[in-house]
């Protein structure tokens, strides 16, 4: 007997996220598979899809990632993160100003797996396919 009978079943839903250049290329060589995100606004599920866009100074650069949430860990606000890497390369900073977003909100700790790398239209449509896979 399934625990999940009963369960309703919903659609994934497709989260668009911005990412910088950095982490954007450590996602697409397969280096980040786990990202920290506020969730104030919008509620992460396991088997959610990512839709992440490069953006710098503003603007989209373009290429994009799809990914599907394996884990979603919660924490309420005052999200304690240790950094792994203390280095003083432009990285690192970059990650020590993100973390400050984090005060005083809830967030979110995602797992993923990448999909596909690619152009953004494409890739929102193929979300969109996958994104009508029923599951729980």
């Amino acid at each position: 007997m399934s625990q999940n009978r009963g369960a309703v079943l919903r659609p994934a839903t497709i989260h668009t996220l911005k990412i910088w250049p950095v982490p954007f290329d450590a996602v697409v060589a397969g280096k980040k598979l786990a990202d920290v995100r506020r969730s104030d606004d919008r509620e992460f599920l396991s088997g959610d899809l990512l839709l992440f866009r490069c953006w710098q100074r503003g603007e989209y650069l373009g290429p994009c990632v799809l990914a599907r949430i394996t884990n979603v860990t919660r924490h309420a606000g005052d999200l304690d993160l240790y950094l792994v890497d203390q280095g003083d390369d432009a990285a690192s900073r970059a990650g020590r100003r993100t973390l400050s977003n984090f005060i005083g909100y809830p967030a979110a700790a995602l797992s993923f797996e990448v999909i596909a790398a690619g152009e953004h239209q494409a890739l929102f449509d193929r979300a969109a396919i996958l994104a009508t896979e029923r599951r729980l």
